[in-house]
């Protein structure tokens, strides 16, 4: 392929993947549980946010930021899981392959798919939650609810990136399917059983905890979206309670949300390795 059609393939590929994605069953489905989960959770703490605004911790601002960090998760990184097992994908890539694409486009074109299905599921849940709360807070509200939406998208991309970087290790649909949900599920509850399984034996902070900080981005997200909120040591855990403690609240966000991101750039790099080493076995 000749070099000056490499930007127009390179954009055709995302804007393929991109339609793709906004076809499929995952964002519309991840759109109307987390939006109808969203809204039941602000209803039900509707008066305590007219009292306190939505900055505050309350069981409901906490219960809004578990289901941000478990749900959308959850969603992109099964959507991740399939991005390369559709059907007909094994053509498609011997198509791309043949006419000169590199293994880096597609990976990337798999993301703007990734990307779409998350936004989606997150814009449909924190919509529904903004239309229950109309009325209700105040515009200092504004920003803990719009890091909120951020942390919550940035999150819900890295789980993708992990699910497509499953994808491409995985042979089959069931198996990268299962794969993802197992990692979820690591990340989400896994790591959290660990630690309070060694809590006895673990010094009181240290590298242990900033450890776990570091490889999991959904407690990463989690505690920073707690952190936005103002909670204290009782309410972040272990390892909140330690990375805020040792940075200071304003450091520990930033930090904790490079961790996401560097999950997401480290999951597309090896995507793409493992892609490209495929394609010549």
């Amino acid at each position: 392929m000749r070099s000056g059609a490499t930007p127009l393939t390179a954009g055709a590929l995302a804007v393929f993947e991109l339609r793709l994605a906004l076809r499929a069953r995952a964002p519309v489905i991840g759109a109307l549980v987390f939006g109808a989960s969203a809204a039941i959770i602000v209803i039900a703490g509707l008066s305590t946010f007219r009292r306190l605004g939505l900055g505050t911790v309350t069981p409901a601002a906490m219960g809004l930021v578990e289901l941000a960090v478990t749900l959308p998760t959850l969603v992109a990184i099964a959507a991740g899981a399939a991005a390369l097992h559709g059907d007909g994908d094994a053509t498609f890539r011997a198509m791309l392959r043949a006419a000169g694409a590199r293994p880096a486009w597609l990976v990337l074109a798999k993301l703007w798919g990734v990307v779409a299905t998350a936004t989606v599921t997150v814009l449909a849940g924190y919509g529904a939650a903004a239309l229950a709360l109309a009325g209700s807070i105040g515009a200092g509200d504004l920003a803990p609810f719009t890091f909120l939406v951020v942390t919550t998208l940035l999150v819900a991309v890295a789980c993708g990136s992990l699910g497509l970087l499953i994808s491409a290790l995985a042979r089959e649909r069931t198996t990268a399917l299962l794969g993802a949900i197992g990692a979820w599920a690591t990340l989400a509850i896994g790591i959290d059983l660990v630690l309070i399984g060694l809590a006895p034996v673990l010094p009181a902070g240290g590298l242990a905890l900033a450890v776990a900080a570091a490889i999991d981005p959904i407690e990463a997200a989690r505690v920073a979206g707690l952190l936005a909120l103002g909670a204290d040591a009782h309410v972040l855990g272990a390892v909140g309670a330690f990375v805020a403690t040792t940075l200071g609240p304003g450091p520990a966000v930033l930090g904790l949300l490079a961790v996401i991101v560097a999950w997401t750039a480290v999951a597309l790099v090896l995507t793409g390795a493992a892609l490209a080493r495929r394609e010549r076995a």
